[in-house]
């Protein structure tokens, strides 16, 4: 396998308080100070008196706004920023107190701690969520401003939360700070990549996010790409709307309706790559994405190939078991290759699990489940209520003999776009997303996460140090 650098990985050490000043950012900060401290009232915990702090934050360009906030609110950020960034716990807080907190000299001093404090965060790069979120800088800025996409780093982004992890790395929620928009960023170790022998695989799910994925209504486009002395970087649409596989476990089955509208977009989108010689090789409920409106987009190419010019151009076993088709499964013996033909047999499989619940050959044990795969009968259950069509349909695209099968036989593409289950399916208002999606996923707010299964807050300190390369850059 290629190496991903040369020689050995560096290690760079530096303070966060070190970092280069120059980096861009959502908006320039003049200074922020506390000019004054008055006493409240908490008239919900027995007219406790409490000391509220006047927060002056003024930007660069003269605009400036006040906010106030207590000792407790302080401590939280204090609580979340330690977690965050090393360098916090070495700043000076004031400690509590359950005795005198009121006196005179305890919050003058609170004051200019305070003020000290807020200033020291201020030289974070990138700059903590958590900080902005504190001054209310969302509620009092405008975004405005032009990236160069060929001069990203990851101190353009603000890191929000962790949004999954997988077998390579992390994807995390994140914010672009020129503009304000919100994106996935996937991070990959160059030497996990390097370990697992997936340079050519990473590669190639660059170049198929990054040029075939572009703008296409059905397919995750990647926005920028960037790599550090041992990470690779690749930040992409965020989708709302969460994993298909979370919805489904969430309903346990889908109505017909539902099943026929998300299977067409996915339909779109496999065409779209059969067409520029791409098979999938990964079609499963968790890498189809939902975006706000609810509207599928398929993602995570990691296990993709392209320049599939024939049936039997791909040669790579790989995949996850529950949607290996028998012309994979027989591939590891034979080394015979396979094609296409994978990517239908993936969506049929995909079809049968959104109707009932379950994949339609599955088995705790995987070598069964690849038995049942390659001899087992299909059969629909009573209960699930399947409708003729649909049972066609889906037959039609585990169909074990690729001539017959649908989507790859004789017909192709239009074999499965002119099937009776798809009657309802206007393609040319479907590809503009004219078509209302049966269901739209409850989505809050830009950052929202709760259409994903596990949320965790991510470790800033381990993603800095960022060099700058070009977007068209391989991963090499």
């Amino acid at each position: 396998m290629t190496s991903l650098v040369s020689g050995e990985t560096k290690t760079k050490t530096s303070s966060l308080h070190d970092r280069d000043k120059t980096t861009s950012s959502l908006f320039e900060l003049g200074s922020v100070s506390i000019p004054e401290v008055c006493t409240k009232m908490d008239t919900k915990k027995r007219k406790k008196k409490y000391s509220s702090y006047r927060i002056r934050v003024a930007l660069a360009s003269g605009a400036h706004w006040m906010t106030e906030k207590r000792y407790s609110e302080f401590y939280v950020l204090h609580l979340k920023l330690k977690t965050k960034f090393p360098d916090v716990k070495r700043l000076k807080f004031p400690r509590k107190k359950f005795f005198f907190s009121l006196a005179t000299a305890t919050v003058a001093q609170r004051q200019t701690l305070f003020e000290e404090y807020l200033n020291t965060l201020l030289t974070f790069r990138p700059r903590p969520f958590d900080l902005n979120d504190f001054l209310q800088l969302e509620e009092h800025t405008t975004r405005t401003g032009v990236i160069d996409a060929t001069k990203v780093t990851v101190d353009d982004f603000e890191l929000l939360r962790v949004l999954g992890k997988g077998s390579f790395g992390k994807v995390y929620l994140v914010r672009l700070l020129s503009d304000g928009e919100i994106y996935a960023m996937k991070v990959l170790k160059k030497q996990d990549v390097k370990k697992r022998k997936q340079v050519e695989h990473t590669n190639t799910e660059r170049r198929i996010m990054g040029g075939l994925g572009m703008d296409h209504p059905f397919i995750v486009t990647l926005r920028y790409a960037f790599q550090t002395d041992d990470k690779l970087y690749m930040v992409t649409d965020y989708c709302r709307g969460g994993e298909l596989f979370f919805h489904l476990k969430r309903l346990r089955t889908f109505s017909e309706d539902m099943v026929r509208f998300y299977s067409a977009e996915i339909v779109c989108a496999l065409d779209h790559l059969h067409s520029n010689h791409v098979v999938y090789r990964d079609l499963k409920p968790e890498n189809v994405l939902l975006d706000q409106d609810g509207h599928v987009r398929i993602t995570d190419f990691g296990l993709s190939r392209d320049n599939v010019m024939t049936d039997t151009g791909a040669t790579t076993f790989c995949g996850t078991p529950e949607y290996l088709s028998p012309e994979m499964i027989l591939h590891r013996k034979t080394k015979s290759g396979y094609g296409t033909s994978v990517d239908w047999w993936s969506l049929g499989t995909l079809m049968y699990e959104m109707f009932t619940g379950w994949p339609p050959f599955y088995d705790k044990n995987i070598k069964t489940m690849c038995e049942n795969i390659l001899h087992k009968p299909l059969t629909f259950s009573d209960k699930h209520h399947v409708s003729p069509s649909s049972k066609d349909v889906i037959a039609g695209m585990l169909e074990r003999n690729l001539e017959d099968r649908l989507g790859s036989g004789n017909l192709g593409i239009t074999g499965v776009k002119d099937h009776s289950f798809y009657c309802k399916i206007n393609w040319e208002q479907l590809m503009l997303r004219q078509i209302k999606p049966p269901f739209k996923p409850t989505v809050r707010s830009d950052t929202d996460v709760a259409n994903f299964d596990k949320v965790g807050i991510i470790l800033y300190t381990d993603m800095l140090h960022t060099h700058v390369l070009d977007i068209n850059f391989s991963f090499l």
